[in-house]
């Protein structure tokens, strides 16, 4: 159990037997009383093969060859600056290692007991590494609040919420790996009200507005922002389109090889009266303006499998601007593979089916997407 400290004492303090500890060991000069496991925990490394595999997964190295990289250099990413700052952290590591996260909140006493316990068992170069290495994370961190802050005023807190929840799912490192072979990422989105030409390039210059600023909170963002890309469409054929009618002739674009490298094939956007006249209406962010969205492959009819809760769904979504490259893009199913193990129960329910998306955005009276972070399932944006 957590000792919930009084505030003199600096908030919640890590167990007593481990200050205990530490203490003994300054007093004796003795090195030999804290074991390879009390380093370990000390560091935020324990276990050290999870916190390995965390690291791994998440930044393709070890704690220690990361720790030794930031020792060299403030160029790091937003998840390994996170990861030399907070590891272990997540899941990954029993309870008891979140002691650790609170070290800030610690007695003045307990901190200076856990740093003279900590030099005991370092060598002076191990301890100025590591000393350095979070620095170096601190100011790469730092670089990136520094982006995000002005952005913060366009978004509400259930915007960010629903933006950064999707840091629990991998879908930037598969934009990453996408980029590897594309040369950008997006959607197309055609257009099928032909009102005034100036209420349209005020849409256009909304949604690109949007996007990018929304585009500096996914975790990772530098790596994917600058190439994020929207092809607009403006064929007056397809003035007043039905959704059966924008899909075929999207396919058709798609076949013919007119959507632009690495935009995505299962989805388009489309801005239709309703949607151009929710950006004239409220220019300014935070705003509740949307783009619908639609599902390539609808032909006008509904599965028979479908829940009755996606019965009425009609090929396409309302879908809140601000969400198109962040939570949308993370959240919706894209292949079949991943909808066989959604099915299956594999995968995180935080991602979505069609029908899914369509249902959520029933619960509330806009009948947009995403709604409340509560009933998408987001509890913390790490």
């Amino acid at each position: 159990m957590r000792d919930w400290a009084s505030i003199d004492r600096g908030g919640p303090q890590p167990p007593q037997e481990n200050i205990d500890k530490w203490e003994r060991a300054v007093k004796e000069n003795d090195p030999s009383i804290l074991t390879n496991e009390d380093r370990l925990r000390m560091l935020r490394r324990w276990p050290l093969d999870k916190a390995n595999y965390y690291c791994t997964f998440h930044v393709g190295s070890t704690i220690d060859e990361l720790v030794q990289k930031a020792a060299r250099t403030d160029n790091l990413t937003e998840a390994e600056a996170i990861i030399v700052l907070n590891t272990p952290f997540g899941d990954s590591t029993p309870e008891d290692q979140q002691e650790m996260t609170n070290q800030k909140r610690w007695s003045s006493n307990t901190k200076k007991m856990f740093h003279d316990a900590l030099e005991l068992l370092l060598t002076a170069p191990e301890m100025d590494s590591e000393k350095i290495a979070r620095t170096n994370a601190e100011i790469a961190f730092g670089r990136v609040k520094a982006l995000r802050k002005p952005e913060l005023k366009n978004f509400s807190i259930d915007d960010l919420k629903n933006i950064t929840g999707c840091n629990m799912l991998p879908w930037v490192k598969g934009i990453e790996k996408h980029l590897e072979q594309q040369p950008a990422w997006g959607f197309v989105c055609i257009r099928t009200s032909f009102g005034e030409d100036s209420s349209w390039e005020t849409f256009k210059e909304f949604f690109a507005h949007a996007a990018e600023s929304a585009l500096v909170f996914p975790r990772n963002f530098p790596s994917i922002r600058p190439l994020w890309k929207i092809q607009w469409i403006e064929d007056l054929s397809m003035e007043d389109a039905s959704v059966v009618d924008l899909c075929s002739y999207f396919r058709r674009l798609c076949e013919e090889n007119k959507v632009e490298p690495g935009l995505r094939h299962d989805a388009f956007l489309y801005a239709n009266t309703a949607a151009i006249d929710s950006v004239i209406s409220s220019p300014t962010m935070p705003s509740p303006a949307f783009v619908m969205a639609a599902q390539e492959a609808y032909d006008g009819t509904t599965s028979p499998d479908l829940p009755p809760l996606y019965q009425d769904f009609a090929g396409s979504v309302r879908i809140s601007i601000p969400h198109v490259y962040t939570t949308f893009w993370a959240r919706l199913i894209s292949t079949a593979e991943d909808l066989q193990e959604h099915l299956l129960g594999k995968s995180a329910r935080m991602r979505h089916t069609w029908g899914e998306v369509f249902a959520k955005a029933q619960i509330i009276h806009e009948q947009t997407y995403p709604i409340k972070p509560f009933f998408m399932g987001v509890s913390h944006g790490r």
